[in-house]
């Protein structure tokens, strides 16, 4: 703790928070900051929460200097860093009443996410060191697997992604000539809306009539979109082509936490049997005991209207 802090008391520094916005001059020459009370505000936060991580036993009183932060959920682990451990378990208690008693509320939902991410962050906070080091030899062995899996799967990727460069151009090529056939088909839509209007079809009939125009107009307006945001054919290319070297590692990295799953002993893991044409692979896994069967389809891959695309599908052998 700054030795310069312990002269300021809780009940000192709660009662300046509060008078930060009328005595901002003196205020700031106090603790030594900016002349705006919110600037004032947040170093009194601060003293607040070094105080706190030299105590063991808290009150109500350091709950509300707690919610007077306004933590983040999606930056909480900034809030919660230096906070005593017996502090957070009773935020922890706290956010859990509060999503029991809120229900499926906003506000409920908001206290069981917050709940959530507290355990998560008192989780990884009271790890041994053991656990520490045993998770960090799996995550490497982890790497060196999924490692392994690229270096097999490499010719298949690169033919993979090829196929999905060559349908990204083709799908590219027909936007123009998509959205004149939408906007024929919305003009129909419009038609049949001005009929039913006019026969006065019914609020149920008018409605549906409506709402099917509308998602051809939304259909419109994305391929209008893609145009804008990637105004060559070479463009929309490179980033369907990165989109998709980003979904193939996200799977290579499925199957290897799949074989994890499968109790394979990492370390003993062996590829073999790989075959590789334009459309598939297949490929035998085995540590030695177990043995995995894994092939792949490429599919859509003559489709106008999807991006090529592959899934693993795996079965086990004896």
């Amino acid at each position: 703790m700054n030795m310069t802090n312990i002269k300021f008391t809780k009940e000192e520094l709660r009662q300046d928070y509060q008078e930060a916005g009328y005595d901002r001059k003196n205020l700031s020459i106090k603790y030594n900051t900016f002349a705006k009370g919110k600037d004032i505000q947040e170093k009194i936060n601060s003293i607040l929460k070094e105080i706190r991580s030299t105590q063991t036993e808290f009150d109500i009183e350091d709950m509300r200097d707690w919610f007077r932060l306004d933590p983040k959920v999606t930056k909480l682990s900034q809030y919660l860093d230096g906070e005593h451990i017996a502090f957070v378990k009773m935020l922890q208690a706290d956010y859990e009443s509060r999503a029991k008693r809120g229900g499926n509320s906003i506000a409920g939902k908001y206290a069981l996410n917050m709940f959530n991410k507290i355990t998560d962050w008192l989780n990884e906070a009271t790890k041994t060191d053991d656990q520490k080091a045993a998770e960090a030899e799996l995550e490497n062995n982890i790497e060196n697997l999924v490692s392994k899996l690229s270096s097999e799967l490499a010719d298949f990727k690169v033919r993979y992604l090829e196929k999905v460069r060559e349908a990204a151009g083709k799908r590219y090529e027909r936007i123009p000539t998509d959205i004149e056939a939408l906007k024929n088909q919305k003009l129909a839509i419009d038609a049949r809306y001005e009929t039913a209007r006019k026969e006065k079809k019914g609020y149920h009939v008018t409605w549906s009539i409506y709402s099917e125009g509308e998602k051809v107009s939304n259909k419109i307006a994305r391929l209008k979109g893609i145009l804008r945001m990637y105004p060559t054919v070479e463009e929309f290319q490179k980033f369907t082509v990165e989109e998709a070297t980003k979904q193939f590692e996200y799977n290579v990295r499925g199957l290897a936490d799949r074989l994890l799953d499968k109790k394979f002993i990492i370390e003993k893991i062996t590829v073999s049997n790989v075959k590789n044409d334009p459309k598939f692979f297949e490929m035998t896994i085995t540590d030695g005991e177990k043995k995995l069967y894994c092939r792949s389809v490429l599919a859509a891959q003559f489709s106008e209207k999807m991006i090529p695309h592959f899934r693993f599908i795996m079965t086990e052998r004896k």
